[in-house]
């Protein structure tokens, strides 16, 4: 005895293989692009959380009155901010990072203000009051655009 099987048959198992191997691959890139979401949706929120505490920082610093405490707060939190977002030692003096922010793309505020925090922090000059809240007010302003430009 012969065993045949209809040529039909054998044809529709292929057929049915190879829609369950398309499904299992599609899956698959459903699987991995779910995956991926989530873990942009992660840095999304850690930026964002990041950008909040930068602005909670900053926010403090404006109520303080505006003298020589509040510009050093300025610097640590400036700093600080420097080295999370662009990986710059926060040892660099601020004409040394204004030099590394002169070549980056969207850096013109970055630079200016690290040119008024190194006037205001070593030139020797008295400083007025207005010159402390106006560095803050471009520290908050890069702040702001981090959320726009990330």
């Amino acid at each position: 005895m012969v065993l045949s099987i209809d040529p039909k048959i054998v044809l529709s198992l292929v057929d049915v293989f190879s829609i369950v191997l398309v499904a299992v691959i599609l899956l698959c890139v459903i699987v991995i692009l779910v995956m991926k979401k989530k873990k942009i949706d992660k840095k999304i929120k850690e930026q964002e959380e990041k950008i909040k505490r930068y602005e909670s920082k900053i926010k403090s610093i404006k109520e303080l009155e505006p003298n020589e405490e509040s510009l050093q707060k300025l610097t640590k939190v400036a700093k600080e901010f420097f080295k999370e977002k662009y990986d710059l030692s926060t040892s660099l003096t601020y004409l040394e990072l204004a030099e590394k922010f002169k070549n980056l793309k969207n850096s013109e505020e970055k630079t200016d203000f690290c040119k008024i925090m190194s006037d205001l922090l070593y030139s020797g000059r008295r400083i007025k009051e207005e010159e402390i809240k106006n560095a803050i007010n471009i520290f908050a302003n890069i702040i702001q655009n981090t959320k726009r430009i990330d």
